[in-house]
C-alpha cells in the first residue's frame, strides 16, 4: 500500500475512533483498523495503537465489556509497538520514548549540575586521575581528555574512509549515506555527567579523505553486488565467527561492526570496520543511516551491546542490577539506550564507559559473551 493511502486511511481511523462511544462497535473497529494498519508498516499508527493501549481508559473498559483483557495488559506489545515507530523514524514516537525515560531518569538521579560536582581533572571512581592520550598512526580513533580552563574535554577524532561507495548508483543517495554517516558519529559529541557527578565534555572530529592511508575507521554500505568483498573484510574472523556474521548481516542485521579479529577483541588499535545494508533496498534513508552509524560507532569506541541476542551469544542484561539502566529499560531485554536501541539517546553511562575504554585500553560490556568474560565497571554505579 502507497504511503499517501496509508496517512488517509490512519486518518479516517484516528477520526472514527476519537469520535465513537466506547460502548459502540465503531470505536473498536477504528482500533482494529490503527492495529491493521501498523502491521502494514505504518510508523504513525504503530506509535497511536501503542499509546492507545498504554494509557488510553476508553479503550481498556471497551476491551473489558467485549471480555478483551489480553491486548490491555501486555505493555510489552504497547511499548514494541512505540519502539518499533521510532526506529522507523518516526520522530513523535522517538520522541515520547526519550522523553520517558528522561523524567525517570530525573526522579532516580540527580540531573545535570544538581548535587555534588567535583571541580579539577576528571578522576575514577577510585578517586585516581584518568589520563587518556591516544594519538597516532596506530589509532584508527584518537583520544585525547584535556583539562583546560575548568573543564574536562574529551576530544575524539577519525578519518572515515568509505569502501565501495560506488556500489550505490544513485549520485543523490551516496552524498546522503556519506554525509549520514558522518552526523551518525557525530551524535556522540555533547556534554556529560560521570564518575560521581563529574562534567565532561565530549568533542567529535571527523574528517573523510581518501588520501589517508593508516588509522582510518572504514565504512561499507552492504548491496547485493559486494558478497566477496564482505567475506574478505571478515577474512581474518575465523571460519565459524565469520560465516555467522555473514548469515546475519543478510538474514536479519541491519548492520555490523568488525573492531577485532579473531585472536583478541576490541582495543585502540584494533581496526574498526562498519558495514551497513541496505533496508528496503534503500541506503539513503538519511535519519536511518545516521541512527545504525551511532549505534555501531558504539562498538568502534569500545562498547559491547545492551540487548538480547541467543545467536551472537547475547543473553540480555538484567537492569534490576544496574540502577542506571532501569530508567531506560521498556520491556524485557529492551532500553531505550543507544547500544540496545540506534534511536536511543546516548546516556552518561555510556560516556563512562568510553572513557574506561580509552584508559584501560579495554572492551567495556553491558553483559558477557564468548569472548567478554566481564561486564564493565561502570555499571551498578549509578550515573
Amino acid at each position: 500500500m502507497e504511503k499517501e493511502e496509508l496517512e488517509r486511511q490512519l486518518s479516517n481511523a484516528l477520526m472514527r475512533y476519537n469520535t465513537s462511544e466506547p460502548e459502540d462497535r465503531a470505536f473498536t473497529d477504528a482500533f482494529k483498523d490503527i492495529t491493521r494498519l501498523s502491521t502494514l508498516g505504518s510508523a504513525e499508527a504503530m506509535y497511536y495503537r501503542g499509546h492507545i493501549i498504554l494509557y488510553d481508559e476508553r479503550m481498556a473498559e471497551s476491551l473489558k465489556k467485549r471480555g478483551i483483557t489480553k491486548l490491555k495488559t501486555d505493555k510489552r506489545t504497547a511499548w514494541l509497538s512505540i519502539c518499533q515507530s521510532a526506529e522507523m523514524g518516526y520522530v513523535p514516537a522517538k520522541r515520547y520514548l526519550d522523553n520517558v525515560c528522561s523524567k525517570r531518569y530525573r526522579e532516580s538521579f540527580p540531573a545535570p549540575g544538581e548535587g555534588e560536582i567535583k571541580g579539577g581533572p576528571l578522576r575514577d571512581f577510585d578517586g585516581k586521575e584518568i589520563k587518556i592520550n591516544r594519538t597516532g598512526k596506530l589509532f584508527p580513533v584518537d583520544a585525547v581528555l584535556e583539562y583546560k580552563d575548568g573543564r574536562n574535554i574529551l576530544t575524539l577524532s577519525c578519518n572515515v574512509r568509505f569502501l565501495l561507495l560506488d556500489e550505490i548508483k544513485d549520485a543523490a543517495k551516496r552524498s546522503i549515506f556519506r554525509r549520514s554517516v558522518i552526523e551518525g558519529i557525530k551524535a556522540w559529541e555533547g556534554s556529560y555527567t560521570v564518575f560521581g557527578g563529574q562534567k565532561v565534555e565530549v568533542r567529535m572530529i571527523v574528517s573523510d579523505s581518501e588520501q589517508r592511508a593508516f588509522d582510518n575507521v572504514y565504512v561499507m554500505p552492504l548491496t547485493k553486488n559486494i558478497d566477496d568483498e564482505l567475506e574478505e573484510v571478515m577474512s581474518d574472523l575465523g571460519e565459524k565467527e565469520r560465516e555467522k556474521r555473514v548469515k546475519a548481516m543478510y538474514e536479519r542485521t541491519i548492520a555490523t561492526a568488525i573492531v577485532g579479529n579473531r585472536l583478541k577483541s576490541w582495543s585502540v588499535t584494533s581496526r574498526k570496520f562498519v558495514i551497513i545494508r541496505e533496508r528496503g533496498g534503500d541506503l539513503g534513508d538519511a535519519g536511518h543511516i545516521k541512527e545504525i552509524m551511532k549505534h555501531e560507532f558504539g562498538h568502534v569506541l569500545g562498547l559491547g551491546d545492551l540487548y538480547m541476542d541467543e545467536e551472537l551469544g547475547l543473553g540480555g542484561v538484567d537492569a534490576e542490577k544496574y540502577p542506571e539502566l532501569i530508567s531506560y529499560k521498556l520491556y524485557d531485554s529492551y532500553y531505550n539506550l543507544v547500544m540496545c536501541n540506534a534511536s536511543g539517546p546516548i546516556s552518561n553511562n555510556d560516556i563512562e564507559m568510553v572513557i574506561l575504554a580509552f584508559s584501560e585500553n579495554r572492551l567495556q560490556a553491558y553483559q558477557t559473551d564468548g569472548m567478554t568474560k566481564c561486564v564493565s565497571k561502570a555499571l551498578g554505579r549509578g550515573n
